[in-house]
Parts: structure tokens; sequence; C-alpha cells
């Protein structure tokens, strides 16, 4: 699986790429496992993007407004509708295909969604994070102490989100925050023993 660096570099390009157009990463995601799987149930696509399903339908709603999906009657139930990728939405597949190429898309998703479930398991301990701040949790594992302009350009974050994320991670005690010896206006996040011990758990599980 590729590194927190790569993930974030290709949601930056992602985003980059989408702009201020109407679509947003979630929406992209979503368009692309319709695509592959099709035709789908909405129930299906919120265990391929490991979202629940109010989330999801929040989604299908912005996707077939925006006309890159269709919404059918399904032949064996019809009180039931399959998912399908209308012409707008291939189209928009393959211009984000060949602007950062397969392997950009599989990165930013693949990572994603091993995001999402982390987070999942993390609510079933009782730990109510977010993805960002699994995201901010996992890479404080991997680089110790690091900085929030370090951490934004390697998760593909904001400044002010990633400050966020660490200012709730270190009230649940996961991460503490240290003056920078460099400039003490700023701070380094380092990892806590109580975020290695979720983090851990989180992992072992999963394995």
């Amino acid at each position: 699986m590729a590194s927190l660096e790569e993930w974030g570099d290709a949601l930056a390009a992602l985003k980059d790429c989408l702009g201020s157009g109407p679509l947003g990463v979630g929406e992209v995601e979503a368009l692309r496992v319709v695509a592959r799987q099709q035709p789908l149930l909405a129930g299906e696509l919120a265990v391929g993007l490991s979202l629940p399903p109010s989330r999801v339908a929040a989604l299908v709603r912005s996707l077939i407004e925006l006309d890159v999906v269709a919404e059918r009657v399904s032949p064996k139930d019809r009180r039931r509708s399959l998912l399908r990728v209308t012409a707008r939405g291939e189209n928009v597949l393959f211009e984000l295909t060949q602007a950062l190429g397969a392997d950009g898309l599989d990165c930013c998703f693949a990572i994603a969604q091993h995001l999402r479930q982390a987070a999942r398991r993390a609510r079933e301990r009782g730990a109510a994070l977010t993805v960002g701040q699994v995201a901010l949790l996992a890479l404080a594992r991997e680089q110790e102490l690091l900085s929030v302009g370090t951490a934004a350009t390697c998760l593909g974050m904001g400044q002010s989100s990633v400050s966020m994320a660490a200012r709730a991670l270190q009230r649940r005690g996961l991460v503490a925050l240290r003056p920078s010896p460099q400039d003490r206006r700023q701070h380094l996040i380092g990892i806590t023993a109580e975020g290695q011990r979720l983090l851990s758990a989180i992992y072992q599980k999963e394995n």
C-alpha cells in the first residue's frame, strides 16, 4: 500500500484537477465504484465505500443531480433502484484518469477507504475519530515530531484543518503539542503512548 505522503500528493492532485467545479473527492470516489461494479444498489455502494447508508444516499443524490449517475428500477425488485454511470460520468472519469493516471486515483481511494475502516474500528473502541484525525495520528507515528505545515503537505490538508485535528487528538491524550525550538510560535505534533496503543489496537484488529 502507498504511504500517507503518496496519498496526500495524490489527493492534492485530484483536488487540483477538480478545482472549484461541482464534483468533490467523495463524489468522484463514488462515481468510480459505480463504474467498476455497475449496475449496483445503493446498499452495495455503501459497502464498497465503507460509508454509512445515510452518507451514501446524499452522494447518490448529488451524482444524479450532476447527471454523472443514473438510477433505474431493478427488474428483479421494482421497489429498488440500480445505479449506472452516464455518458457524462464516463467522460469525467476518462478525463481524470488521463490527468492523474489510474495509479494516482487508485492511491487516492485505496488509502481513503483504509483510513475510513480504521476510523470505524476506533469508534468501536469508543474513540470517535474522523478520517483526518486517524491520518494525522498515523502520520505522527511514522514521523515522530512534525510541524503542522509538514503534516498539511503530507496529507494534502489545509493547515487550519490539521491544527483542528491536532487539538482534538490532544484533548483525547493521543498526541502532544510542543513548541518548536526553531520558532516558539509554532507547535510540533508528537504521538503519545495512548495514541500508540490505540493505533496498535486498531491495526491488530485489521490483521
